[in-house]
């Protein structure tokens, strides 16, 4: 099993950008470590959600964030 990647999300219930992302992981059991902050400065990008990957990179849209999941055997089409 791949290692997690981390989720930066802000604070708020009605990130509905993390909370889509967040819903994803879990529907196809895909690990994902998540790190709250309080304002979107504290993400590596200066945007929120941002899915960090192993390389160091910040994937900002959740649309963007299902296809390498999806390439590691994390896809809900199944």
């Amino acid at each position: 099993m791949a290692a997690p990647r981390e989720l930066v999300r802000g604070l708020r219930s009605v990130d509905l950008d993390g909370l889509a992302v967040l819903t994803y992981a879990r529907f196809t059991g895909a690990p994902l470590k998540v790190r709250k902050v309080i304002n979107s400065w504290w993400s590596p990008s200066g945007t929120l959600p941002a899915l960090l990957t192993h390389q160091g990179e910040a994937i900002l849209r959740p649309h963007k964030v299902t296809t390498p999941l999806g390439k590691e055997k994390h896809n809900a089409n199944k």
